[in-house]
Order: C-alpha cells, then sequence, then structure tokens
C-alpha cells in the first residue's frame, strides 16, 4: 500500500503457512534463551558456593554453547537487539546507586580506581579483537 504507514503495512502482510516463526515469538525465544543460562548460572553458583556471579557463569555457558553450535540462532540476535536498545535503561538505576551509596565507594577507593580503568581496557580489547576476527 503507497500510503500506508510502515506499522500498518506490517499488520496487514499475509503470513504464510511456510513461513519461519513471526518476528514477537523469536523474540520472546531468544529472550527465554537468555534467562534460561542466566538461571543456569545461577543455579550452578548457588549450588556449588562459586564465589562468580551467575550471570557471568550462565552467558560463559551461553557463549560455549553457541561455538560449539557455529552460529547465532536469529531468536538470539533479536532479543540481543532489542535489549541493546534498551541498555541505557538498565544503567542509569545502577549509576544513581553509585551516586547515593557514595560512602560505600570510598571505602575501597584504590580498588575502584584500579578495577574501572582495568575492566574497560580489558572489554575495549576483546570487543576490538572480536570486531577485527568478524570483518575477516
Amino acid at each position: 500500500m503507497p500510503g500506508a504507514s510502515p506499522a500498518t503495512a506490517m499488520v496487514d502482510k499475509p503470513v504464510h503457512a511456510t513461513s519461519t516463526v513471526a518476528e514477537p515469538e523469536r523474540t520472546l525465544s531468544g529472550l527465554f534463551w537468555l534467562l534460561a543460562f542466566l538461571l543456569l548460572g545461577e543455579g550452578l553458583t548457588h549450588r556449588l558456593g562459586w564465589p562468580v556471579p551467575g550471570a557471568m557463569i550462565g552467558m560463559t555457558l551461553l557463549f560455549i554453547g553457541l561455538c560449539l553450535l557455529g552460529r547465532i540462532p536469529d531468536s538470539l540476535v533479536k532479543a540481543s537487539e532489542l535489549l541493546i536498545g534498551l541498555l541505557p535503561l538498565f544503567v542509569v538505576p545502577a549509576g544513581a546507586t553509585v551516586l547515593t551509596q557514595a560512602a560505600w565507594g570510598l571505602n575501597d577507593l584504590a580498588a575502584l580506581a584500579l578495577a574501572v580503568p582495568l575492566s574497560t581496557l580489558t572489554g575495549m580489547l576483546v570487543a576490538g579483537l572480536l570486531a577485527r576476527r568478524g570483518d575477516r
């Protein structure tokens, strides 16, 4: 339809029986897998008493699984794109918490002064290496 808005054009599009799962279902499927690995990591951390955040364990297991699979499923791509768009909503509360808990930070100022730049540099290096690897 030439005069239709993009939203109307999407709604009016016919769905064929041979088509794959629709976009919202793909996104929900990806979110399910992200949450499943998060909960798996949390469960392992709690059960084994590891001093590592469950989210780190879960996302490491997801990374290993994706490496073994050799590709990133479309559902995870869709869910990741959604979450990246919402990332500022996750960062603002964390920043506000740090500002309101300034006394806590003063106790560990030396550790924070070392940890923040090192973790930022490490993240930048890993992202650069992965970007370079993806260009090949």
